[in-house]
């Protein structure tokens, strides 16, 4: 039993949407509510239904391999920009190309860190500082 575009329901919809927000391909989601394929993409199109692309985030492993193929190790990927910063033939810093990832070894530390921070962690960074730069004047 095959619904038109014009009859379907807010439940159904409802339904629907929540399937695609789960990952599941819009041509499966309109076979398991019985509707038709065409009516559904039009449902789509129009923006009655919303096709949540899934990304792809980067594993621990995934990204190791690719460290170990960079030629100056982990996390450098912009060579030519390091080089010319390391040399001071840049005016600007090179920005940071921050990714989302599925996995991050120890990275709930991070939660902790406005704790950390609300309980003085960096009261005194500026002494240390101040006396680091000297020592190395």
């Amino acid at each position: 039993m095959y619904f038109s575009y014009s009859i379907i329901g807010k439940l159904q919809l409802l339904k629907a949407q929540q399937y695609l927000n789960e990952g599941q391909e819009p041509c499966d989601v309109a076979d398991q509510l019985g509707i038709k394929r065409d009516t559904f993409s039009k449902a789509i199109r129009t923006g009655r239904l919303h096709n949540i692309k899934k990304r792809i985030l980067s594993t621990k492993s995934e990204r190791s391999g690719q460290d170990n193929a960079a030629p100056m190790g982990m996390g450098t990927r912009n060579v030519d920009a390091r080089l010319a910063a390391s040399i001071g033939q840049l005016e600007e810093p090179v920005v940071p190309d921050f990714q989302a990832l599925q996995d991050v070894p120890k990275g709930g530390v991070l939660f902790a860190l406005p704790a950390l921070l609300v309980t003085g962690l960096l009261k005194y960074s500026e002494n240390f500082l101040n006396s680091a730069k000297a020592i190395m004047d």
